[in-house]
């Protein structure tokens, strides 16, 4: 059992290590590919 926001914790975390860009959009959010996120952090 983890909270539930623990995997995209760990998820952001580990892109962050690599140097990869993540996209995290709220869950319903319409987001397109190849435009900019402008999201920032919403499950803290």
């Amino acid at each position: 059992m983890h909270t539930w926001n623990e995997p995209i914790i760990r998820a952001t975390a580990e892109a962050k290590k690599l140097g990869v860009n993540i996209v995290s959009p709220m869950i319903g959010e319409a987001y397109e590919l190849h435009s900019k996120f402008s999201g920032g952090v919403w499950w803290e």
